[in-house]
Parts: structure tokens; C-alpha cells; sequence
């Protein structure tokens, strides 16, 4: 993947009215990173004044730009409001080639979490000033922005305007471009003027912020910042659209998340999806499932603590300490990581496209590191082959291989060596199947379909194995209803990356299957962290031998094995086993 970024400027102040579009075609996949200042029309187009960009110093940048035919174009033209023939001006251009891991984008992106903090106090204003001194680029907050009968601009203003875009209150210019993400919480609609003063005062997302501009209105929204997607949300009775899992404004948001393409997908609000607070705790009518949608994490406030859990591999925090009088501990949560309640403070978040990490400070001697978590994701790998156990006439073929099982006449080989994808030749690692059944009917779309965009198994197969065709196998006793494949031929000297996907595509069975990895002297699961049907995880840990597939698998979930060393005989094996709770057989391409 490459990333690439141009810029453009006239050095005239005078020309104010000459403006840029930048647009990329031909790419398969791109995701806009463009500065703070830039006005994104779309995925695919920016545009920005030209005249004075040398004061100013805008990019226009796309990441992860994959081109199957190996061509995408970046087109300069003018905006409508330039006032000649004189358009775009002094392009520079660089383009950064991605080998062995996704471009980082250059330094991090960095955004401070506040919440319950705004009653003019003594508190709000120590947090306030460590905030200050971090250089944030932007400040995300959970709710309660403004206590009591005291003006919002005291209780916002006064210590955060240099964030906070088309200001117009009484401290400080403000920020040229919105810089400040509130989310509403009760007492944003309980105190003072209520609700319309909040959305009197903010100007959500703001002007020159990147943002999907779909939802209409400014109680709920998004903001796009480099490598992070903020979701702002409403979670008070009051939201016109609903705070249930299935209403509007949630609909609104599954949407989102499963549109967007920016590496973080970050959701604001201000009730509590799980606390350990004794003041409120956890609130169940937002558990919603922020996974299952694409979310990183859930940032929540209303409790007056700060609170990491931990909920299957999904992280919840609360930030509600930032201003208001703290509260005490209730019953721990069970996947609680760290609670925290001995003073004030805000969170600190560092995102490049590879990582994401998790700062919470305390005022504490001016700042006080309390805790800390970390998000990395893996390098991109190349695989070297792909073998569709299923394959069917008019299917992806290119260099894939095609093995399979020796049982319902697929016609092809049941064994053979892996070919390179790449360039059509052998390797010397040898497939051998035996087991299982393929079902020569069962090859149309509704049958295994191929994996969902921005899942895991869509990253590594798409575009290389068609899903679609179905291989089973009987629940008897192993090994003698299991779909063995056995890898011969591997170098002991190397390690071998070997991912697993399957798809059975129908809710009414409850079915799972069992991959498990044997005959290796070392490896780590790296399988997708999830649970399956019955709220079972796929995996104990990178030690687990086997990882539970759901029969269901519209997530994109993936079985993989890392850095597995088959040992002195070459040899490794696995299997593929029933591990469900009803039914007779497991179907799924593998």
C-alpha cells in the first residue's frame, strides 16, 4: 500500500479566492488522512484555499492506496470560487512506498478524553492546564459539559476556547478550525439554559473538519482527525432518535462504523456502558455492540472515576473525573483492569495508523501517569499461497491452489505442492487433505459468502479465494469425521504464517468448528479475538493449540497461527473438528 500526500500554495495573501481540488481515482482502497483545515467533499476529494496555504501549510493525503492494476491518479484542478485562470500553485508531491507493515503516516495523532468537568472549579482548572501542556491535537469530551446555573462559556470557555472552533464567547479568539468533540450528557440538558445552550455554543463537527455528514444534526456526529474516526453520541432519554440498540440514532452509527475506513473507530458518550462506580455503575441499554460494529473502544464519563475494562478484547473506559467531585468504588467489574478514583484527571491518546495507546493522568504533581494500555496492529504479511479447498468453475483462480478433499468428486488433486501466488511457481511445501466432503451444489453466493469488508479474513483473502462452496465433515469420533490437511516440506530454519476461514452463513443452526494446529515446535495463536454463538472465545491465548470458528461467521473471524516452526521432520497438521452444540455436520469453506 502507499500513501501519498501533496500540498499547494501561491505565497499571496492577497488571493483568497483561489482554491484547490485534489481528487485520487483508480485506487481499490484508500483511506483520506488530509490535514486539519481542509474541506473534505468525500473519500476521494479535498479542496483548500491555494492563495494563502504558505500560512497555513494544508495537505491534501490519502493511506493505504492499493491499486490492482498497479495505477491510481491524483488530479489537481480548481475550485469554483477562484476568480481566474490562474488556479493551484507550487505543488509539492511525495509518495511513500509501504513494504512489510502499514505506513505510520509520521508522527502520532494525539487527542485528550475529559468528562464531568465543567463547574468553574478549582479541579476543572488543574486538569485543564495539564491538558493544556500535552499540545493536543484535538479534545474529545464524555458529557456533563456545563454544571449548574453558570454561563457555558465559564464552565467550557474559559478553559478550552483555544480548541473550540467558531467561538463566540468572552476568553480568547478560539481555533481556527474546531478542535473540540463534546458529547451531551444529563446535565447538559438538566442545568442552566438546557440543551440549546449547548448546541448554541458548539459548532459540531465544525468547518473544515473531516466528518461523514450524515447525521443531520449535532447531537450526535462524527470527526475525522489523521488515523481517528470520533463518533459522538447521545445516550440521554431526551435523544429524539433513540438510545436503544436498534433505534435511529444507533442504526446511524453501524452504519458509520462499517463505512469507515480510518484504522481507529473511536465512540464518545456519556452513560457508562459498564462501571464499577458505587454512584452508577453500568448502564445495560447501551451495551451495544460496538464490536460486532467495527468500534476500537467506548469512551464514557457520568461516573466520576476514571475505569479500564476489558470486555473481549473490546476496551471500555470511563473518564469522568476531570472537574466534578469524585465518586467511590461499588462492585468491580469482573473484566476490570483498572479503577481509579484518588484524584482528578483526563486521558492522553497517541494513533498512528499502527498503534493506538492509552494514557490516563492524574493532576497529581502536575501530572501523574496512572495507567496505560496499547492497541497494535500486526505487521501486514504476504502470503506466499492460497488454497481453496472448495473450488468450483468460474471462481477466482489465478495462481491460487486448488486441493481438496478426496470424498463428493471434486475433481481435483488431493494433495500437491503450494503454489506461489505471486508468480505461478511451486513451492516445496506439499498439501495433503484427507477427510471431509465437498458438496458440489453448493456453490452459489448464499453458501459461504466472501468475507465483509474491514473484517479480518477480507484483508487476507479477498480478491485471492472466492468463499462461496461448502466442504463437511460428519461429528463422529476424530479423526475419523475431521478434515485433516497436513503441510510437509517446511523448513525448520523458517517460520510459517497459516490463517483458516470458514463461513456456514445460516443463523438457524447453532454450529462450530474446532481448528487446531499439531506437530509444530513452536507458534502463536493470533486468531481474531471474538467469541462465537454462544458467547464462548474462539481462544484461550497465543498458546492455544485450536480456535473455535462460529458456524455463523459474518465478522470475518479468522483462525491464524503465527510463527509456526514445524521442527527437524517438516511436518505440521491441521484439523478441522465438530465443536458445536447441535446438528450433525459443520459446512464451511476453508
Amino acid at each position: 500500500a502507499y500513501t501519498f500526500a501533496t500540498s499547494a500554495a501561491r505565497c499571496n495573501p492577497a488571493y483568497t479566492d483561489r482554491g484547490s481540488v485534489f481528487t485520487i481515482s483508480g485506487a481499490d482502497t484508500y483511506t483520506n488522512a488530509s490535514t486539519l483545515g481542509v474541506t473534505v467533499t468525500s473519500e476521494a476529494e479535498v479542496w483548500f484555499n491555494a492563495g494563502d496555504n504558505y500560512n497555513e501549510g494544508y495537505v491534501a493525503r490519502w493511506t493505504g492506496i492499493t491499486a490492482s492494476d498497479g495505477t491510481f491518479t491524483v488530479r489537481a484542478t480548481h475550485h469554483s470560487s477562484a476568480n481566474d485562470g490562474r488556479k493551484a500553485y507550487s505543488f509539492d508531491v511525495f509518495m511513500l512506498a509501504q513494504q512489510g507493515g502499514p505506513v505510520t503516516g509520521g508522527p502520532p495523532v494525539t487527542f485528550a478524553v475529559i468528562g464531568d468537568y465543567g463547574d468553574n472549579s478549582s479541579d476543572e482548572a488543574a486538569v485543564a492546564t495539564m491538558v493544556d501542556g500535552w499540545g493536543a491535537d484535538f479534545v474529545v469530551t464524555t458529557g456533563d459539559n456545563s454544571y449548574g446555573s453558570t454561563p457555558i462559556d465559564d464552565n467550557v470557555g474559559k478553559y478550552y476556547s483555544s480548541f473550540i472552533g467558531n467561538y463566540t464567547g468572552s476568553y480568547g479568539p478560539g481555533a481556527t478550525v474546531n478542535s473540540f468533540f463534546p458529547s451531551l450528557g444529563n446535565h447538559d440538558y438538566s442545568d442552566g439554559a438546557g440543551v440549546n445552550a449547548y448546541l448554541n455554543y458548539f459548532t459540531l463537527p465544525g468547518n473544515g473538519v473531516a466528518s461523514s455528514n450524515t447525521s443531520g444534526n449535532e447531537r450526535y456526529y462524527d470527526a475525522i482527525v489523521g488515523p481517528v474516526h470520533v463518533f459522538a453520541i447521545n445516550c440521554v432519554n431526551q435523544e429524539p432518535d433513540g438510545t436503544s440498540a436498534t433505534s435511529t440514532q444507533a442504526q446511524w452509527l453501524q452504519a458509520q462504523l462499517a463505512a469507515s475506513t480510518s484504522p481507529w473507530k473511536i465512540v464518545i458518550e456519556h452513560y457508562p456502558p459498564y462501571s464499577s462506580s458505587s454512584s452508577h455503575g453500568p448502564t445495560p441499554g447501551m451495551q451495544w455492540p460496538y464490536k460486532e460494529w467495527g468500534a476500537t473502544a467506548v469512551f464514557s464519563g457520568h461516573d466520576h472515576t476514571y475505569e479500564r475494562i476489558d470486555k473481549d478484547g473490546m476496551l471500555y473506559f470511563v473518564c469522568g473525573h476531570s472537574g466534578r467531585s469524585l465518586y467511590g468504588l461499588g462492585t468491580l467489574d469482573p473484566d476490570s483492569k483498572m479503577f481509579y478514583n484518588s484524584n482528578y484527571g483526563a486521558m492522553l491518546v497517541k494513533a498512528t495508523n499502527t498503534s493506538i495507546k492509552f494514557e490516563s493522568w492524574s493532576v497529581t504533581g502536575g501530572g501523574t501517569l496512572v495507567d496505560s494500555d496499547e492497541i497494535v496492529k500486526p505487521a501486514s504479511v504476504v502470503f506466499t499461497a492460497y488454497n481453496d479447498l472448495a473450488w468450483a468453475s468460474g471462481q477466482l483462480e489465478g495462481n491460487t491452489t486448488k486441493i481438496s478433499s478426496p470424498n463428493g468428486g471434486t475433481g481435483l488433486p488431493t494433495s500437491g505442492k503450494l503454489v506461489n501466488f505471486d508468480t505461478g511457481d511451486e513451492t516445496n511445501i506439499t498439501l495433503s487433505i484427507t477427510g471431509g466432503n465437498y458438496n458440489a451444489g453448493s456453490t452459489q453466493s448464499g453458501n459461504g459468502p466472501d468475507p465483509a469488508s474491514g473484517t479480518e479474513a477480507y484483508d487476507i483473502f479477498n480478491g485471492k479465494v472466492s468463499s462461496q462452496g461448502h466442504i463437511s465433515y460428519q461429528q463422529t469420533a476424530p479423526p475419523a469425521g475431521n478434515l485433516v490437511l497436513t503441510l510437509t516440506g517446511m523448513n525448520s530454519a523458517n517460520a510459517y504464517n497459516i490463517v483458516l476461514y470458514g463461513h456456514r452463513d445460516d443463523y438457524t443452526w447453532d454450529r462450530a468448528s474446532l481448528m487446531t494446529i499439531s506437530g509444530t515446535d513452536a507458534f502463536t495463536n493470533n486468531s481474531s479475538v471474538a467469541t462465537d454463538n454462544f458467547g464462548q472465545p474462539l481462544f484461550s491465548g497465543p498458546t492455544d493449540e485450536s480456535t473455535r470458528m462460529p458456524s455463523d461467521n459474518d465478522n470475518g473471524y479468522v483462525t491464524r497461527f503465527d510463527n509456526v516452526a514445524a521442527g527437524s521432520d517438516g511436518e505440521i497438521v491441521l484439523t478441522v473438528s465438530f465443536d458445536g452444540d447441535a446438528g450433525s455436520l459443520y459446512k464451511g469453506k476453508y
